[in-house]
């Protein structure tokens, strides 16, 4: 009898268990469809209003946020009529003062007509200095040469050194089930 209600014991405990996880679940789903939006840990917005012309083509910094493992610039790239014009930062076209010496790792354009560039994190605190020397237009297949130079206000003194900070993690390994 007492097998039975040890195992009886250990079902209601893990039905528990399984129960709490469900709710918890349920909660954070229903804050993430209701719009409520968790803050980004160790990162800051910041406005920007820096904007550079080179080749008949107008960049225009929006915003960046900073964290330590990436610089997220948000711009708008527009021609000599203010026309909105879609376009690609290649690989290699990057160059700035006051960041890490890390190739960007990404771009994207998004339904408004501006663009997103992952840059590398910055390495002091207040303004650097963003700088592409090419862009590549209609479906990034025409090469425009330039120098597009956009200052950045980075973060303040006071708040550097939280938003820069990086966890470095210790290399290990875990067995699970006899396997490395």
């Amino acid at each position: 009898m007492r097998k039975i209600d040890a195992k009886l014991g250990l079902t209601i405990a893990a039905a528990a268990m399984f129960v709490s996880a469900g709710a918890a679940t349920g909660v954070a789903t229903r804050l993430w469809y209701s719009g409520a939006e968790p803050e980004t840990p160790g990162g800051v917005l910041i406005a920007q209003s820096s904007e550079s012309t080179a080749s008949g083509i107008t960049l225009k910094a929006l915003s960046a946020t900073f964290s330590g493992t990436e610089t997220v610039l948000n711009f708008r790239a527009t021609d000599e009529a203010g026309n909105l014009i879609d376009l690609v930062v290649p690989d290699g076209a990057f160059t700035g003062d006051g960041f890490r010496p890390i190739p960007p790792q990404g771009f994207q354009r998004f339904d408004d007509g501006s663009f997103i560039v992952e840059l590398p994190p910055v390495i002091h605190p207040g303004s650097v200095v963003v700088e592409f020397g090419e862009v590549r237009v209609h479906e990034g297949r025409d090469r425009v040469a330039g120098r597009w130079t956009l200052p950045l206000v980075g973060p303040s003194e006071t708040e550097f050194g939280d938003v820069m900070r990086v966890e470095e993690l210790q290399v290990g390994t875990v067995d699970v089930e006899g396997r490395r």
